[in-house]
């Protein structure tokens, strides 16, 4: 099995992913989902910084959020401007809806799958036969399917060393007071949880959401994975700030948080992270880098503990992308 993270490349998730390329690409048992939703030089430093190193991944060109939405063919001149199309470490992917057609399929695929393999994630199953048609004429090498999303009479015409089961296994709560201490994450890593080895992927802590900022919270929450102490089953951790009642004072409330997460790193797998050293280092010196930071360093943890040893039970086969003539 391979471990499947989307990522929208929003500075602090794509920061996380850049971070961590060395260690993801010396594994191969991470590949990352990135939906951009901006063009910037944290995201063109992030896709030369991939393409330099070989980091296998999807992106995704035609994203659902951000300023690139409503613009496929700005995205894929950029694509262009960048030489990816001589890399073969990167899968260009597409979103698939019940709505899409022949037309936005045969767009697409004159494009890129000449050159390359392609992907879907798959919001729906088209309803249109041509576009079906050309989903099986195309040389795709992962269909990714939402949880909940597409008919298992579909998903069966599809190999299953194809498929990457994505679900959103993070319990979004209305205010941050509100989420338990502790709750199972997934058993996806493990035999027991996934007997069918299958692929699978999910959006960190962060969910299938995408707002573009925020304002002040009442209660910070820092959202920690790590290992049950049983089992390798990964759990979530929220660890909240004492003080809830009022929107003032993010770096105080932040700091209380982080003393109840750095308390019980000890006690905790993996404790010996990047992230977790950080951690530490903020809690030690009191020093609040925002709380887009602190998400920064949730990703990145978590993407750690994907990378342990026992992170993934089943020994995932090396990846090669191979073009087509």
């Amino acid at each position: 099995m391979k471990y499947f993270p989307f990522l929208r490349g929003k500075q602090h998730e794509i920061l996380a992913l850049s971070s961590l390329v060395s260690e993801i690409t010396a594994t191969d048992s991470i590949v990352p989902i990135l939906e951009p939703v901006n063009w910037n030089s944290t995201t063109t430093n992030a896709l030369n910084r991939f393409k330099e190193q070989s980091m296998n991944f999807l992106f995704i060109c035609n994203p659902r959020h951000g300023d690139l939405c409503t613009d496929q063919d700005f995205l894929c001149s950029y694509i262009s401007d960048l030489e990816m199309m001589d890399h073969i470490c990167w899968v260009p992917t597409i979103y698939l809806y019940e709505s899409t057609t022949q037309s936005d399929l045969t767009k697409f695929l004159r494009m890129f799958n000449k050159t390359l393999p392609v992907a879907f994630v798959y919001y729906g199953r088209p309803h249109d036969s041509g576009a079906l048609a050309a989903i099986r004429d195309a040389n795709v090498v992962h269909h990714v399917f939402l949880s909940g999303r597409i008919d298992t009479a579909y998903l069966q015409t599809v190999p299953i060393e194809y498929h990457v089961q994505l679900a959103d296994r993070f319990r979004r709560q209305p205010r941050n007071a509100d989420y338990p201490d502790r709750e199972l994450f997934t058993d996806m890593n493990t035999t027991v949880g996934n007997e069918t080895n299958v692929n699978f992927g999910d959006f960190s802590i962060v969910g299938d959401h995408f707002t573009t900022g925020g304002g002040a919270a009442h209660a910070v929450a820092l959202h920690h994975i790590h290992f049950d102490s049983d089992s390798n089953n990964l759990m979530i951790h929220h660890f909240k700030s004492d003080r809830r009642d009022s929107a003032v004072d993010t770096p105080g409330k932040t700091h209380e948080a982080l003393s109840y997460l750095v308390n019980s790193l000890n006690h905790l797998r993996p404790n010996d992270t990047q992230a977790c050293a950080e951690y530490r280092e903020l809690f030690d010196t009191e020093n609040f880098r925002g709380l887009g930071y602190m998400k920064r360093l949730a990703v990145k943890h978590h993407l750690e503990t994907i990378l342990q040893p026992e992170g993934l039970e089943k020994q995932a086969n090396k990846t090669r992308y191979e073009r087509t003539n």
